[in-house]
């Protein structure tokens, strides 16, 4: 695992880790159900905000924008979908 890997890694399980487990985490929601709207700015080395405040049940829309150099991932899932999908970025 290279450095930005176990960055990218350190990074998102940390934020996914504080839902609450369950089937909904990373499902497309509809439109007219988003409850909140949070805007991440990748960077990197790190992302702004740093942290997210949800709560569980919500629905929630990420505008996402990428202001670093590097090619960044935002997912949205359980750790252990994240510990799947990590041998593909790799």
């Amino acid at each position: 695992m290279n450095f930005l890997s176990k960055l990218i890694f350190l990074l998102i399980v940390p934020l996914i880790s504080i839902a609450a487990p369950g089937a909904d985490i990373g499902k497309l929601g509809e439109a007219k159900d988003i409850q909140k709207v949070i805007r991440v700015q990748m960077y990197d080395n790190y992302f702004k905000p740093a942290a997210y405040k949800i709560k569980a049940g919500q629905t929630v829309n990420f505008i996402v924008k990428n202001k670093g150099q590097s090619v960044h991932e935002f997912n949205i899932g359980t750790v252990s979908q994240h510990l799947k999908h990590q041998p593909e970025i790799l």
